[in-house]
């Protein structure tokens, strides 16, 4: 049924108990993650002593925000405290802001997972690699197929994305239905022939959607998201172009992408070779499991291509985010040991920068240009296309299910807010639309739905091997070097006499370059010394209050005479 603006059905605004069913209880629905942000995606769905977690994901840190931060995860705190009524995780599919944090919750909560072949490919080796494969149980689930988790009910339907196997989810609950779309797009023309499965969305809307929680990210695109395929015809015409060597990068879990290059380069007689860790594993799972056809005379080892003539070889690497120790950035520098960037090789960038990425992508592709290289991009060519809807598919979703509560997810809060204007547009009351927050409970109780309380949902943040350990106040003091850098003052005293004895030393590391800055730094040391023996003179020193003091009269000194502000470490020892 067509639905068009100030048309909405007035049956499904009511919502009522006689529509939905009204068992006792209410059906709560809490993001932990992936409201106002893009990154971090987990959801629970609560009812009674029932909770179903829908994936579980990591967020890239912006280095300027979180310096020396490698991941953010979730709060898993709510999860712990509720540990008895937790039935497993499904998955929607395999990217690491879906995926990424599973091993930081299966460590503290053993839980099985469900999720498509290709999902739990990736998670099979996540897991191997922190030693908890053998201690969690994965099962495999199909589009069409189906599982029970207490009281839930889920069907899985598929959907495109910018990876294979991707899945919706439909949630029977007691009190109705619970779509979550997943990240998706409707492409009517998809590399593998799986489309977004429009007959099970019309199912649903005929039994009664009660909520839809819908993927945002591209909402402020225009029109529909182009299909997947179109890039194919950039490629080529990149292919035919390009003399000597192409080096392409794109996400290493686009399946679709590679086997477009793969294709691309067989019609022009090129070998191709992976290169990244990551790439190579997640294209040998697709080729196992048959997601990637073909190849089998143009994907060949990296030895054999390096050894061919340039112009029958293309490169496929990670890196496209300009990560400093990936691939490409050793590339670019001049510093791979495997391959160097010669006058008229080609870099085909086929993905998006990721925000907060642009500078140091930017500084790739300019070392690119640096060695004599061509770079084609998005702007000049379709050599990417997205794997999220845009405006027009975000409106058809929610025209082909019709729900009667719709809760804007994965996205900022721009994305989410315009999601509530198409949705008003298409009909339905603001009020039914509820713009989320990490932590905000969404409760339906049979009557009407509402925002009820909030649970623990912040950012833990991961460093190295600390996870949770890094917090505020270490942060700030990054964040403090790396604008200002530090100042060492070292101050030796004699045990007996309580008299300097050695120093004061100046140290300075990021401030200012000590060779040429003597005078300055001898005009602060005499300060020093000046304000030591004033404070000796008065009381014996306490070495607390002395270091106070130090750091107090080196902050002010340096402020007035360079508007920096160092961060100040007195070392004061007992000789």
């Amino acid at each position: 049924m067509e639905v068009r603006p100030g048309e909405f059905p007035e049956e499904k605004l009511a919502a009522g108990p006689q529509y939905l069913g009204a068992p006792q209880g209410a059906l709560s629905i809490i993001p932990l993650g992936g409201m106002g942000e893009i990154g971090k995606n987990i959801t629970l769905v609560e009812y009674g002593d029932d909770i179903l977690v829908i994936d579980c994901g990591i967020k890239f840190p912006n280095e300027a925000e979180l310096p020396g931060i490698d991941l953010v995860i979730p709060d898993f705190s709510y999860l712990l405290e509720n540990r008895d009524k937790v039935r497993g995780i499904v998955l929607t599919h395999g990217h690491e802001d879906h995926i990424g944090s599973l091993p930081f919750l299966l460590r503290k909560l053993p839980l099985p997972i469900y999720g498509s072949r290709y999902t739990l490919g990736l998670v099979k080796s996540k897991l191997e690699e922190h030693k908890l494969l053998d201690a969690t149980r994965l099962t495999e689930i199909r589009s069409g197929g189906s599982i029970r988790l207490g009281c839930f009910g889920v069907e899985f339907f598929s959907v495109c994305h910018s990876i294979v196997d991707g899945l919706g989810l439909a949630i029977d609950t007691p009190l109705g239905l619970v779509v979550h779309s997943g990240d998706f797009k409707f492409d009517s023309t998809p590399v593998d022939g799986v489309h977004t499965d429009e007959a099970a969305l019309r199912r649903f809307e005929e039994r009664g959607v009660l909520a839809l929680i819908s993927d945002s990210t591209n909402v402020e695109k225009p029109g529909f998201t182009p299909s997947e395929k179109e890039v194919g015809p950039a490629f080529e015409e990149v292919f035919r172009q390009a003399p000597r060597r192409v080096i392409a990068t794109c996400f290493a879990s686009n399946v679709h992408r590679f086997q477009q290059i793969l294709d691309t380069a067989a019609k022009f007689r090129r070998k191709v070779a992976t290169l990244g860790m990551s790439m190579g594993y997640n294209m040998r799972l697709a080729q196992e499991l048959g997601y990637l056809k073909g190849g089998g005379g143009t994907w060949a080892d990296f030895n054999t291509v390096k050894s061919l003539p340039p112009e029958r070889t293309v490169v496929v690497t990670t890196g496209s985010q300009g990560e400093p120790m990936s691939g490409l950035a050793r590339m670019a520098a001049g510093t791979h040991t495997d391959l160097r960037v010669e006058e008229g090789d080609l870099l085909l960038y086929s993905a998006r920068a990721i925000p907060g990425n642009e500078r140091t992508i930017n500084t790739v592709i300019n070392n690119f240009y640096r060695c004599g290289a061509e770079v084609v991009t998005e702007g000049r060519l379709r050599v990417h296309v997205s794997g999220h809807g845009s405006r027009e598919d975000l409106r058809k979703l929610f025209h082909l299910l019709q729900p009667a509560y719709f809760l804007p997810a994965h996205g900022e809060p721009r994305h989410q807010v315009m999601q509530r204007r198409m949705a008003h547009e298409a009909g339905m009351p603001q009020d039914r639309v509820f713009l989320m927050d990490n932590g905000d409970r969404w409760s339906f109780d049979g009557r009407r739905a509402f925002k009820h309380g909030h649970v623990p949902a912040g950012e833990v943040l991961v460093d190295g091997k600390g996870v949770g350990d890094i917090g505020d106040v270490v942060l700030r003091d990054r964040k403090h070097l790396s604008e200002d850098g530090v100042v060492l003052c070292l101050l030796g005293f004699s045990r007996e006499t309580k008299e300097i004895v050695t120093g004061p030393d100046i140290l300075s590391r990021g401030f200012v370059y000590e060779k040429d800055s003597g005078p300055f730094l001898e005009e602060a040391r005499q300060l020093v010394r000046e304000a030591v023996a004033n404070y000796q003179g008065s009381q014996a020193p306490g070495w607390d209050e002395l270091r106070a003091m130090v750091t107090q009269v080196l902050k002010r000194f340096f402020k007035q005479r360079t508007e920096r502000r160092p961060m100040i470490l007195p070392v004061v020892m007992e000789i």
